[in-house]
């Protein structure tokens, strides 16, 4: 099979500077620098400086795990001082195409280059450890660049715990321009990055300038060294070496990110309706959206929805596994909820599985708009006096009735009471459905009563009225709103008025 070459794709400059040339295809690292580049995923110029982030101690080592490496602030010899990396991935026909470039601070001896393609995300912390560890089928391609030499000459190896020294050597050769790995330096001056100054400066050079030989760059096809069948890559490190070999003490470094197989997910909640079997929970319908923004198929895509209660995963919906996401495909899925939360925060998180490989997950979340109700009550009443013999005497009893009902469409009304004021009773009730409800349940309550007054408010007995107060009140459950409603009426004894006697 004939597979893509890195210098051949005119997709990247491999000229040995940073500059974008209009008169060459392809992106430079400049473009890289200024967003201008057609890479699906780059660690931008990551700019390091003196006497930043070497390694320390005896594990630092290519041999040994991630786990066992240490690092600090310091100083190294000026010849493996990293002062500028950065790496970007390109789709070349279908195939990953990775290009990478570092500078050093002095050209003082020969290069001794190191990156590492991680499919963890390896990152020094702040505790002198790095993040991170290493999986099989992380790549380490080593450049040596002998004084006065341009062209490197390249080992490539793969991270595999079955070998010994855990790497297995799988191409060496010359990075020139019929392989399918490349690594080259600057055979002449040419300019260099705003932060970089070298060591020494030739008289009449600017001070931004590369010596010859002090910046390198290179590519390197994944596709071929998997044959298609690539992992997924989440950061890369590069570094400086004490010697060629494998076992050697590592020195300065710089790490990125580098996202080879990259994974979007969006979302948003399209409706939320009241749930009007009980009024007090609410259908929400959500939409998300995923797209497959890097390299390869992603072959199987696991979800997990939090219904916007972290604390009880019993709420969270079960979402389908999607599978076989193309490059550059997007796929959005629906789906309805119905929760007690009004608004609930969703957060939907994918992880996307390419083979055995599983990459960083990604999550995107949604707060819908909350739902607002205007509950109404209303409340209805009537009262009539007589007389009655009670204990020998003869008293005044008043009796009233009346109606406490659910004014509002599409509203609950829960723990209605109705209270009268001058017999203090109390009715109650457990709920007060709408007009609209699709069940045909209960919007009105009857209510009545009786009391008897212990005094009158006129001479004329059977002129005497007692005046009468109700209280309804319910609470809307969704939102916890209470609404109340009065009712007063006049409770006389007789339909006709008799005449009041005369004052003296």
């Amino acid at each position: 099979m004939a597979w893509e070459k890195p210098h051949a794709t005119g997709q990247f400059e491999l000229d040995g500077n940073i500059i974008s040339e209009a008169a060459v295809p392809g992106d430079d690292w400049q473009d890289i620098a200024n967003g201008l580049d057609s890479a699906f995923s780059d660690s931008g110029i990551i700019v390091d400086g003196l006497g930043m982030s070497i390694f320390t101690g005896g594990g630092s080592k290519d041999i040994r795990d991630v786990t066992q490496w240490r690092w600090t602030d310091g100083s190294v010899p000026d010849k493996d001082e990293i002062l500028h990396s950065a790496a970007a991935a390109y789709n070349a026909n279908g195939e990953l195409i990775v290009y990478l470039m570092g500078d050093r601070y002095s050209t003082d001896g020969s290069a001794q280059m190191g990156v590492w393609f991680f499919q963890d995300r390896v990152a020094p912390k702040p505790d002198g450890t790095f993040s991170g560890v290493h999986k099989n089928g992380d790549v380490l391609m080593l450049a040596e660049f002998v004084q006065g030499g341009t062209q490197a000459h390249v080992k490539l190896y793969e991270w595999d715990d079955t070998q010994k020294d855990n790497l297995k050597l799988i191409f060496e050769g010359q990075g020139g321009g019929d392989n399918y790995y490349f690594a080259t330096s600057n055979g002449s001056p040419t300019q260099a990055w705003d932060t970089y100054t070298p060591k020494s400066l030739v008289d009449g050079m600017p001070e931004h300038t590369y010596p010859e030989n002090s910046f390198f760059e290179g590519g390197i096809n994944l596709s071929w060294i998997f044959e298609n069948a690539v992992p997924c890559f989440s950061s890369y490190l590069m570094e400086t070496r004490s010697s060629h070999r494998v076992n050697a003490q590592l020195k300065d470094f710089v790490s990125g990110n580098l996202d080879t197989c990259k994974l979007s997910i969006s979302k948003e909640c399209l409706s939320s309706e009241l749930e009007r079997s009980d009024y007090i929970t609410i259908n929400h319908t959500f939409k998300y959206t995923v797209t497959n923004e890097g390299f390869g198929t992603i072959d199987r895509i696991e979800f997990h929805d939090d219904a916007g209660s972290p604390e009880d995963p019993n709420d969270d919906p079960t979402l389908s596994d999607m599978t076989d996401l193309a490059t550059g495909e997007s796929r959005s899925y629906s789906y309805t909820i119905n929760s007690y939360l009004n608004p609930p925060t969703n957060t939907i998180t994918a992880t996307g599985h390419i083979g055995e490989y599983a990459m960083a997950p990604e999550t995107a979340q949604s707060t819908c708009q909350k739902i607002t109700l205007n509950p109404a009550i209303s409340i209805t009443k009537t009262c009539k006096q007589k007389l009655e013999t009670l204990g020998g005497q003869v008293v005044v009893r008043v009796d009233y009735e009346g109606r406490v009902c659910n004014e509002q469409n599409g509203t609950l009304l829960t723990n209605v009471h109705v209270t009268d004021d001058k017999s203090g009773e109390m009715f109650d009730y457990d709920a007060l459905y709408p007009a609209d409800d699709p069940q045909g349940r209960t919007q009105c309550e009857s209510f009545s009563g009786t009391y008897r007054p212990t005094a009158t408010v006129s001479e004329c007995a059977i002129n005497n009225t007692h005046r009468n107060t109700v209280v309804g009140i319910g609470t809307e459950p969704l939102n916890g709103t209470e609404v109340r409603a009065t009712a007063t009426s006049n409770c006389p004894l007789c339909d006709e008025e008799c005449v009041e006697p005369a004052q003296p």
